[in-house]
């Protein structure tokens, strides 16, 4: 099987842009990952904002999610809280209760996450 030069150039090139608009995409959440941290601090009092998920990996890409857990959110303004998270980014904020989840992935989020206190 012979591979035309030009399909290979091609190929090349567009991985080389794809790469590009991950590593473009992962800065801009990493910018709109800090604002939403102050966010919660201090509008909704917590005092421990951790980021985990796909944004800490190598999978991360344009169409991801944000995934945040943020302890000492009252339970009241939780879906507030969401909300106003969602409004500082372009793609989509999984904002979990820190308090809430189960105790083992609680456990793999506080040991594998990475913490954006104040």
């Amino acid at each position: 099987m012979v591979v035309d030069p030009k399909h290979v150039t091609y190929w090349r090139q567009a991985r080389v842009a794809q790469q590009r608009a991950q590593t473009q995409a992962k800065a801009q959440a990493w910018e709109e990952v800090h604002r939403i941290a102050a966010m919660l601090r201090d509008r909704y009092g917590a005092n421990h904002v951790v980021v985990f998920g796909s944004l800490l990996k190598d999978r991360f890409h344009s169409q991801s999610d944000i995934d945040i857990a943020a302890d000492n959110i009252p339970k009241a303004q939780y879906f507030e809280a969401v909300a106003a998270a969602n409004q500082y980014s372009q793609r989509w904020v999984d904002l979990k209760p820190l308090e809430g989840l189960d105790p083992y992935f609680r456990q793999r989020v506080l040991e594998t996450g990475i913490a954006l206190n104040a």
